[in-house]
Parts: C-alpha cells; structure tokens; sequence
C-alpha cells in the first residue's frame, strides 16, 4: 500500500510572533465593495449570531465603509471567541486589513468595584453564549483562516484595546458608530478619552424598547428591558449622555419585531452563491433547525403553521441586520422623534428596570432628544428581506480566501510521498501553530 500526504495549504500562515499595539498583521484585502462617497463608520458588536450577519451586510454594501470593528465581550459571546471569529469572518470578507479592538471584560459597575459576578452579563444563558462562541458549529467550517488570531499573553502583550482603536479611527475623521451590542467599550472610551470621543457626532444603536416589551427571557422580574441595554444600563446612560452627538438613532424592539424571519427569505438565502450567503444561510439554517419553539416558531408560526402574538413573539427576528439596513436605507423603517434616557440605578443596581429605555413625558426634565424605529410596514419588511439577500450575492471582493472547509476538502486529496521532500518543515509548524490558535483562541 502506498502511502499518502496531506499537504498544508498555502492560506495557512503562522501568527504574527509579538503582538502588535493596534494591528500591524493584515489579512485579506480585497473587499472592493464601498463606493468612493461610503459613509465611514465603526462597528461595536459582540459577535453574536446575528452581528455577523449584520458585519457581513455591512461590508458588502456600497454605501457603507467600515473602518473598525469593535467586539465588546460583555454581552453573549466570549472574548476569545468573539475575536477569533470577527478575524475569520473579516478575512472571508476580504477586509481582515482593518483594526479590531477588545473591550472590557466587566460591565461599568462591576468595572468600579462593585461586587456581583458579572451580574447583568448573567442574563446572557449559557447556551447562547456557547452558540455564539461556536456560531451553531460552522466559526470553524464556512469561514476563512486568518493569519491574525485572539491573544493575551501578560499586561502587556495583549489584544488591541477598543479605546485605543476608537480613538485611532476618530482622531483619523470617523465620526459615525454603529452599535449592536452594549455600550461598555463606548463607555471606556469616552472615560479613557474624552477629547477624542467628543470629535464623534453620530451614533446608530440596536438598542431599547419603547412601546413593546422587553425581550430578557432569563431575567423573569424585568419586563421592560431589551437585552443590549440591560448588560450594561450604566455605560448606556453615559454613552447617550454626552453632549456632543448630534444625532442618535434607535433601532429598538418596537422595529425587529415586525421583522421577524420568513420561510420566503430563506427560501431566497439558500440560493445564495457567495461564499458570505452560503454562510449566512447555514448559520440561520442551524438556529432555525434547533430553535427552542421548533421551526414554525423561528417564523413566529404555531405548531398548525398560523401565526399568534404569542408565536411572534417566541420568533426569531432580524435584530442586528436591521440596524444596519436602516443606516444603508433609513426608509426602511417608520421613524419617530422624542426624548428619551436609559433607567440605570447606580448605587444599588435594580434587575427590574435597569435597561429599561423610555419615552420621557412633557413633564419630565432631562434626557436627550433622539429619532427611534417605531415599526416596519409589511411592504417594507419584505423589501428588506429581498434587499438584504441581493446584498450578499454582490460581487465585490477579489482574491477571496477559501472557507476552511474549502481548505480541508483540498488537504484530504492525497498526494504521491515523493512530494513530501517539497514540504518545508516551517510550514508545517506554520499550520500546527495556527490549528493551536484556533483552538486556545476559544477559551476567555
């Protein structure tokens, strides 16, 4: 019997030996997708599942040119994770060359000294945080190696910081944020550096719930409060703060609600093309298929296929990725004006309302003026829906690198032994050293 080889593939490379203070090892480059008049943005996430669907919208438009991504680890998914998987999906994208910051581990009370075990973060179930490190099974199959990866070896030699990339891009004239996740890096930033954070004027959130209930699940007392606002209430109400934005939008529940997942818009996905669709429609397909209402719930459906309030509201709705469409089309959504704040008890933290964002009466004082999402019209919804798969289908980044499925289905092709002297021995410590990362990269 012969004996076979399976060669590394020339995509995989070794991680950068000394850790770099903001990105100074680049991957992929060739994501050709925002026009010249792109609107510069940075995007604050915590690489959940519906962020990533969200990033790769984002960096498929035309109208959008993200400059930074910053993953805050105080919501569902892990640090580790979380990096490790933005750098993956960034190099499937062809747009790995751009910096990636880490934000605290602690949301900002417990960051003061208050003890409480990550009290707020708890609210996050241990299985969703598990399905955001993995992405459902598929971090780690349909998305691209990068040659940059999650570290932290001592004080010194660690992640990017968030404060330190924000304050790269807004000293640098970026002075527009996309949030998806909660505001602790926000927060950071503007605690670390005030003077920097004051240059950014505009600030497009998924965050709230105005006219709708809350969506904590796990946190039975709390009612009011959507999930993004309640991991980190205080840094909230010191982001929304600040004097110094001139606008800030809401994209709340009130808006992801009529938006939810349809059978039609998967339908549309599966015939995605592009590598970014083929993911996307995977990834959606595996919450769908393990969802805890069955797949009739995942469309808001009831197990005879009609749809109730209470199956809508068990749905699985377009959170993240509607935040974005609405900043690359803000027609949409229904929008409405009025002044708000974010309930957030500093002393004496209060789980049955902390998060919760409301609409201030014509007799109360404060808060700050903001344009919200009151809804999407049905007509609006489907046109989304359409829109943002035509989205993923564009054919807009050269060079691709190959998924690491790709990459795998190319190593189980065995090769001749006499082949096996062209293997430099460097490169097959290269591939040993990336797998290694890929692997403590998960653990934070």
């Amino acid at each position: 019997m012969s004996r076979v080889l399976f060669l590394p593939s020339p995509y995989i490379t070794a991680p950068h030996p000394t850790p770099p203070s903001v990105s100074t090892q680049l991957g992929a480059s060739g994501n050709k997708c925002p026009s010249d008049t792109a609107r510069k943005v940075i995007i604050d996430m915590d690489s959940n599942i519906d962020d990533v669907v969200a990033i790769a919208m984002a960096f498929k438009s035309a109208n959008l040119k993200v400059v930074a991504v910053i993953v805050t680890a105080t919501a569902f998914t892990s640090a580790g994770a979380g990096v490790s998987t933005t750098y993956k999906l960034l190099e499937l994208l062809g747009a790995n060359n751009i910096d990636v910051g880490l934000g605290p581990l602690y949301s900002l009370l417990e960051s003061k000294g208050f003890p409480g075990g990550c009290m707020y973060q708890q609210a996050a179930p241990l299985q969703s945080r598990l399905d955001a490190d993995t992405l459902n099974g598929v971090a780690d199959s349909m998305l691209a190696l990068s040659p940059r990866t999650y570290f932290h070896i001592n004080a010194t030699a660690k992640m990017p910081s968030a404060e330190d990339v924000y304050k790269k891009a807004v000293d640098a004239g970026v002075d527009t944020v996309i949030t998806l996740g909660s505001l602790t890096s926000l927060q950071k930033f503007k605690f670390k550096y005030p003077d920097s954070f004051a240059k950014m004027k505009h600030i497009i959130a998924m965050i709230g719930a105005f006219d709708v209930p809350g969506n904590l699940f796990s946190v039975p007392a709390n009612k009011v409060s959507e999930f993004n606002a309640y991991l980190d209430p205080q840094a909230a109400r010191e982001v929304f703060g600040s004097a110094s934005w001139e606008t800030v939008k809401l994209v709340p529940l009130d808006a992801t609600n009529e938006v939810p997942m349809t059978p039609s818009y998967m339908s549309m996905l599966e015939k995605a093309t592009t590598p970014e669709g083929k993911f996307v429609h995977e990834l959606t397909k595996r919450v769908r298929d393990t969802w805890h209402t069955g797949a009739n719930g995942f469309y808001g459906l009831d197990k005879t296929g009609v749809s109730t309030p209470q199956a809508l509201a068990d749905a699985y709705f377009f959170w993240d990725p509607l935040a974005i469409m609405a900043v690359i089309d803000p027609t949409y959504v229904t929008w409405k004006t009025g002044i708000f704040e974010v309930v957030a008890n500093a002393a004496t933290p209060n789980f049955s309302v902390d998060g919760q964002t409301r609409i201030l009466l014509a007799n109360e004082t404060g808060g700050r003026m903001i344009s919200w999402a009151s809804g999407v019209t049905a007509a609006n919804g489907d046109r989304f829906r359409k829109d943002a798969t035509t989205l993923l289908e564009r054919a807009c980044i050269t060079d691709q690198p190959p998924t690491m499925d790709a990459i795998l289905e190319l190593r189980r092709k065995p090769v001749d032994t006499s082949m096996a002297a062209n293997v430099q021995p460097s490169v097959v410590l290269a591939t040993a050293a990336v797998f290694a990362s890929m692997i403590y990269g998960r653990q934070a």
